[in-house]
């Protein structure tokens, strides 16, 4: 069963990393996330991502970087977004999520201060852009859409014009 999931490629508060981060991803076929200081995951549960995440970071929460990780599959599809109410672009994963400390390495292009961005999966791109009025999007750097979701039939609306939701 194909899920739908919303990502977003940086902290669009910082305009100049996210403009990188995200033409990056959209001009080599990927989709990034940061939080790479944790190091390969390969293998890992949901409860080892999660105390690795705590010791990494002190706490917080892991749930975006293990959707990442664990649940998102090739063929599903995912909605790059900016803020809660832009889409940038639309792409079916074609590849799981992997590590890549070069490939991270590259995206930050000599960009001090930038996360490290060295969790990847592979997305075939289309550019799809649509801003709606009101945000639409959780905050959470991954989260997938559900039927339930309060804004599910305006998003649902937008995307059924590329996509078969049915």
């Amino acid at each position: 069963m194909v899920r739908y999931w919303v990502i977003a490629p940086y902290n669009y508060e910082y305009k100049k990393e996210y403009e990188q981060a995200w033409k990056f991803c959209f001009q080599n076929g990927l989709m990034s996330i940061g939080w790479g200081e944790m190091g390969d995951l390969t293998g890992f549960s949901r409860l080892e991502i999660r105390s690795i995440f705590e010791d990494t970071w002190g706490g917080g929460r892991s749930v975006s970087v293990q959707r990442f990780w664990l649940e998102i599959e090739p063929g599903d599809l995912v909605v790059a977004r900016a803020g809660t109410k832009q889409v940038r672009a639309l792409g079916k994963v074609t590849r799981g999520a992997f590590y890549d400390a070069a490939k991270a390495e590259e995206l930050k292009g000599g960009l001090r201060g930038m996360d490290f961005h060295a969790y990847f999966f592979g997305v075939n791109w289309m550019t799809f852009e649509h801003q709606f009025p009101t945000s639409v999007f959780q905050r959470d750097t991954v989260s997938e859409l559900k039927e339930h979701h309060k804004h599910w039939p305006a998003v649902k609306r937008v995307l059924s014009k590329v996509w078969d939701m049915s």
